[in-house]
């Protein structure tokens, strides 16, 4: 998905034939958010607190007295 956003952010302006697009500093946020958000993702894993629930959180796996600490707070931070 983010590679789609990027690649519209690229063409649109050319197709419709503007110089950029009409709010460029919301392009630049929604990059960052998305950056931030990848470096905080990775990060838990070499931190150590990757959550051990899954990659879909199920609930019960999920749970404060399955999983104590922040591993899924810090996931879904991210």
């Amino acid at each position: 998905v983010p590679m789609m956003e990027g690649l519209a952010v690229y063409l649109i302006p050319k197709m419709i034939g503007a110089r950029d697009l009409i709010f460029p500093r919301l392009s630049a946020l929604g990059y960052y958010c998305y950056l931030f958000g990848g470096i905080i993702l990775l990060s838990s894993v070499f931190l150590g607190v990757a959550p051990k629930a899954g990659w879909f959180m199920y609930t019960p796996l999920s749970s404060s007295s399955h999983m104590p600490g922040v591993n899924s707070d810090f996931w879904l931070l991210g």
